[in-house]
C-alpha cells in the first residue's frame, strides 16, 4: 500500500476540503436553517447561552444563538478543553435535531394488539413502577449508551436493589479503560499543539478528532510537526497527515511491538524516566527484543524502513512526541489483540518519557468527587450489595458489558430492562440476538426523544427532551487543565411532553414508591459537585463552563499512579492475574480472510457516531450529498469479484445480510470491506421513509476478547457479491 504525503501548502487546501464534512472554526454553513454569519451579524434580539453538545461523548461546550425561540447557530466555546472555540461538523449539524418533527411527543404504551397508545406520564410511571417493584431485583437491568446524567438511572437501579447497570463499553472503549486501570490508573490528554511528532492509529473506526485537537493539529503542522497515520484505510483525516503507512487490519499491535523492539535494541528510551517510574521493565525489554523489524514488516505489510524510521523519529523528537490513543472508535474493542495494542501505546509513550512534558501526554489533576464527599454535601449515599450479572472471564473490567446482559436475557436471568438513550438493536453486535433477547423480557421501557428499532419492541416509550431543551448533571473535560461544564436549556418545546433524564428517572422512582431515593433536587446535586470542585455554582449556571482550580497539569512532574507498585507496570500483575501475559505479546487477529471471505470492519464517518445522529436532518443531508453510506472495497479485491464503483453489493455473514452501494478505492487494504456503522435506522425518520444505507453491526456475532470482554467488532468474516450478478 502506498505512502501518502502532503506538503505544508497542501495542508491548507486539504484541511479546507476535510472541513466541508469534518467542520471548522466558527459557524459552519447550515443551509436553509442558518447561514454562516460573522460575529457582528448577530441580530439585536439574538440570545446567547453556553451549553454542551450531545453529538458524541466529548460534550463540547458551545455558544448557542437563538432568535425568536428558534436555533440560529452554534460556535465552539473558547476555554473548554474539547472545543477551544471550534465545533465539529457533527456538533454543528446535530444542533438541528430540534427541527426534526418526528419526535416521540407523549408517553406510549403498547396495547394487546401490538400498537402504541398515548398515555400520561403519571399512568406510565405508576404502571412501570408497579411492575418493577414486583420483579426480582436481581433480574432488572439498565442500559445507557450516551453517558448523560448517569447518576440518576444508576441510583434508581440501586433503589430497586439491582446492580445490573450496562454501558456500550464492550463495543467501544473497554480495552482502553481496562488497560489504563491495569497498568497505571492515570488518564492522559495529548498536547497536540506543541508536539513535534505524532503517530495516529484507528482512524478507520473513528475518523476525526475533538474540535480543540483539530485546531491544535493545525498549529502543530504550522510549527513544523510531523504526523504519521498507521492504518488499513486512509481516512478523510488521514489526508492531512504527512504520511500514511498502510498495514493489514489487526496488525497495529505488531507495528508497535516492532517499534518498541527497535527502541530497546538501540537504547533509544528515557532511561532515567524508566528507572524512576517503571515496574518490570527488564522483563518487558527482554520480550521486546524478540520482535524484529523483519518480523514486524512481514506481519503488518509495512516496510522495515518505515517501522525503523517511526521508532527513530519518536526518539529524536521526544519528549514532544507520542503515539496517540483515540477513544470512541474500536481501538479498545476491535480485535482479539486490542488490549495489548493499547498497552503498547501507553508503554511506548512511557519509554519516551513524555508524561507531563510539553508536546507529550499531559495529566491534569482534576479533583475526584466521591460518594462520601457528596454525602457530606447533602446527597446521601445509596448503594446495593447485589452482584452484577456479567462475565466471569472478563476480570479486567467491572462488569458492565451489554453483550453479557443480552446473553443473560436469552437465558432468562434478566427479565426487565430500562434503556436510556440507546438503540442496541442496531448499535450493538448481533442484532437478531438482541431482538431475541429483548423479546424474552417481561418488561422493556425505553427513554428516548425519537422512535428507534429498540423502542418499537418496548412495552413503554417515554419521551425525553433533546439536549437543547434540558438540564443534565455537571460534567468535566480535561486537557492541559480540567474544566467543568453544565448543559442547560436554550430552547423550549411546548409541543412535546418530554422530560430530562433526571426528571424522568425521578418520575419512575415516584411511580415505584421510591421517592425517598431522591431527597434532593438536580440543582442540589449539581451545586454539591461544583462546591467540591472548588467552583461557583452560580458562576457555572451563568457562564456554562468553569475552570477547576488547581487542576493544571504540572509539567516536569509524574502523574499520580494507582498501581500496587506505585509505578507504571511494564510487566503487569493485574494482567497476569487475569490469565493474560504480564507483558504485551503478539496475538494474531481472530479472523483471517480466506476461501473468498473478507474481513468486515465497521467505523464512524467524521460527522456521525451511532444511529442517534440519523435524527439530525442536516447530518442526513450531508450523508446523502457525499454518499457516506457506501461500503469501501479495495480496487483489486473488487475487480476479482466483478464489482465496479457504485454497484450495489450484498454483504453476508452467518448473522444475516445487507445491501449497500460499493466504493471501490485503492485507499483500503485488500480483502476488507469497511462500512459506516450508523446508517440504516428509522431513528428520527418519518414513518414509511426509505432507509438510507444499512447497519452492519447486526452482522457481527457476540464474541469476546479474553480479559476485557471487548466485542472484537472487526473480527467477522463476510462474503461480498454484486447484486444481480
Amino acid at each position: 500500500m502506498s505512502q501518502n504525503t502532503l506538503t505544508r501548502r497542501d495542508f491548507v487546501a486539504a484541511g479546507a476540503a476535510c472541513a466541508a464534512i469534518a467542520g471548522g472554526a466558527g459557524a459552519l454553513s447550515l443551509g436553509s436553517w442558518s447561514p454562516a454569519f460573522g460575529e457582528d451579524d448577530a441580530p439585536a434580539n439574538a440570545v446567547q447561552k453556553i451549553t454542551l453538545c450531545d453529538g458524541c461523548g466529548n460534550k463540547c461546550a458551545f455558544t448557542a444563538y437563538t432568535v425568536n425561540e428558534k436555533f440560529w447557530r452554534a460556535i465552539g466555546c473558547v476555554g473548554y478543553p474539547t472545543s477551544h472555540g471550534f465545533l465539529c461538523g457533527r456538533g454543528q449539524g446535530y444542533a438541528f435535531l430540534y427541527a426534526n418533527e418526528n419526535r416521540v411527543k407523549t408517553p406510549l404504551k403498547k396495547n394487546g394488539s401490538g400498537d402504541f397508545e398515548e398515555i400520561s406520564w403519571d399512568q406510565a410511571c405508576q404502571e412501570i413502577g408497579q411492575r418493577l417493584t414486583a420483579a426480582d431485583p436481581g433480574k432488572i437491568a439498565l442500559y445507557q449508551s450516551r453517558g448523560n446524567s448517569t447518576f440518576y438511572p444508576k441510583r434508581l437501579m440501586a433503589a430497586l436493589g439491582s446492580a445490573n447497570c450496562y454501558s456500550d463499553a464492550a463495543i467501544r472503549d473497554a480495552g482502553i479503560t481496562a488497560t489504563i486501570e491495569g497498568i497505571s490508573g492515570a488518564y492522559p490528554a495529548p498536547d497536540v499543539a506543541n508536539a513535534k511528532y505524532m503517530v495516529m492509529l484507528d482512524k478507520s473506526t473513528y475518523d476525526g478528532m475533538r474540535p480543540a485537537e483539530m485546531a491544535e493539529f493545525a498549529k502543530m503542522v504550522e510549527n513544523g510537526g510531523h504526523v504519521v497515520l498507521v492504518d488499513s484505510r486512509e481516512t478523510s483525516f488521514g489526508r492531512i497527515c504527512d504520511e500514511w503507512i498502510g498495514v493489514k487490519p489487526g496488525t497495529e499491535l505488531a507495528f508497535l511491538l516492532g517499534v518498541a523492539g527497535e527502541l530497546v535494541r538501540t537504547g533509544h528510551y528515557n532511561k532515567d524516566f524508566v528507572a524512576a517510574n517503571a515496574n518490570g521493565f527488564d522483563q518487558f525489554a527482554a520480550a521486546m527484543k524478540g520482535y524484529t523489524l523483519d518480523w514486524a514488516a512481514e506481519t503488518t505489510g509495512a516496510e522495515t524502513t518505515q517501522i525503523s524510521q517511526v521508532a527513530a523519529n519518536l526518539w529524536a523528537n521526544a519528549p514532544a512526541a507520542f503515539v496517540d490513543m483515540p477513544w470512541a472508535g474500536t481501538l479498545g474493542s476491535g480485535f482479539a489483540n486490542s488490549a495489548d495494542t493499547v498497552r503498547m501505546i501507553y508503554l511506548i509513550n512511557a519509554m519516551l518519557g513524555c508524561f507531563n512534558q510539553k508536546g507529550g501526554w499531559l495529566f491534569p489533576d482534576a479533583p475526584f468527587v466521591s460518594d462520601e464527599m457528596l454525602a457530606e454535601k447533602g446527597i446521601p449515599q445509596l448503594t446495593t450489595d447485589a452482584p452484577i450479572i456479567t462475565y466471569a472471564d472478563a476480570p479486567l473490567v467491572w462488569g458492565d458489558s451489554i453483550i453479557a446482559a443480552f446473553e443473560q436475557m436469552q437465558a432468562g436471568n434478566l427479565t426487565q430492562m430500562i434503556v436510556v438513550e440507546g438503540n442496541p438493536v442496531l448499535d450493538v453486535s448481533n442484532g437478531n440476538g438482541v431482538k431475541e433477547a429483548l423479546g424474552k423480557l417481561d418488561l422493556l421501557v425505553v427513554l428516548d426523544s425519537f422512535m428507534t428499532e429498540t423502542a418499537l419492541l418496548a412495552d413503554y416509550v417515554l419521551p425525553l427532551s433533546t439536549f437543547l431543551e434540558r438540564t443534565d448533571t455537571i460534567v468535566t473535560a480535561s486537557g492541559a487543565n480540567a474544566v467543568a461544564g453544565l448543559r442547560t436549556p436554550v430552547l423550549t418545546n411546548t409541543e412535546v411532553d418530554g422530560k430530562s433524564i433526571p426528571d424522568a428517572i425521578c418520575a419512575l422512582a415516584a411511580g415505584a414508591g421510591l421517592e425517598a431515593a431522591f431527597p434532593f433536587t438536580l440543582d442540589d446535586y449539581n451545586r454539591a459537585n461544583a462546591e467540591l470542585m472548588g467552583i461557583s455554582y452560580e458562576g457555572l449556571l451563568r457562564e456554562g463552563i468553569s475552570a477547576i482550580p488547581g487542576s493544571d497539569a504540572q509539567l516536569g512532574t509524574m502523574p499520580h499512579l494507582r498501581t500496587a507498585s506505585g509505578k507504571i507496570d511494564f510487566a503487569s500483575p493485574t494482567f497476569e492475574a487475569a490469565g493474560l501475559s504480564a507483558v504485551p505479546t503478539w496475538t494474531s487477529p481472530a479472523v483471517e480472510a480466506v476461501n473468498g471471505s473478507l474481513r468486515l470492519m465497521v467505523g464512524q464517518e467524521v460527522v456521525f457516531q451511532d444511529t442517534f445522529c440519523d435524527a439530525s436532518p442536516y447530518l442526513m443531508t450531508l450523508a446523502e450529498k457525499y454518499q457516506l453510506q457506501q461500503a469501501w472495497v479495495n480496487s483489486d479485491t473488487a475487480a476479482a469479484l466483478g464489482i465496479a464503483d457504485g454497484d450495489t453489493v450484498e454483504v453476508s455473514s452467518p448473522q444475516g445480510s445487507l445491501t449497500v452501494p460499493a466504493k471501490v478505492t485503492e485507499l483500503i487494504a485488500p480483502n476488507v470491506v469497511w462500512m459506516p456503522a450508523h446508517f440504516g435506522s428509522i431513528y428520527g425518520q418519518a414513518e414509511g421513509t426509505p432507509l438510507f444505507g444499512a447497519a452492519p453491526k447486526p452482522l457481527i456475532a457476540w464474541q469476546l476478547e479474553p480479559g476485557t470482554g471487548a466485542g472484537m467488532m472487526n473480527e467477522t468474516a463476510v462474503t461480498l457479491k454484486k447484486v444481480g450478478a
